[in-house]
């Protein structure tokens, strides 16, 4: 699906973690976490949502699966993109298609 929006997915090395204080909108953000690369490349993490426009089939984005959350929407789509541009095609799976389906 395409919006017009443009995002540009920004990667960096920031050191570790727990020396970085962050403070994010609390309007927009609820709890800030994090997923390692390992993580986000293993098969069982990384699947599709299909959404539907009223009774029928709209779209497909990818959505990746956390221990506690999963990342899905115009995240996912940016996450999904910044990882075929770093990570080399043998390393990342394919998705695997899950049955969730959200009405827009």
């Amino acid at each position: 699906m395409k919006s017009g929006m443009m995002i540009a997915p920004v990667i960096a090395n920031l050191g570790p973690l727990e020396a970085l204080c962050f403070r994010p909108n609390p309007s927009e953000v609820e709890e800030v976490f994090t997923l390692t690369l390992e993580h986000l490349c293993q098969a069982q993490n990384r699947g599709y949502t299909h959404f539907r426009t009223g009774d029928r089939f709209g779209y497909t984005l990818p959505v990746f699966h956390g221990p506690r959350y999963r990342v899905w929407g115009l995240t996912a789509v940016a996450l999904d993109q910044a990882l075929a541009l770093i990570v080399p095609p043998e390393e990342v799976p394919q998705h695997r298609s899950v049955s969730t389906e959200a009405a827009c």
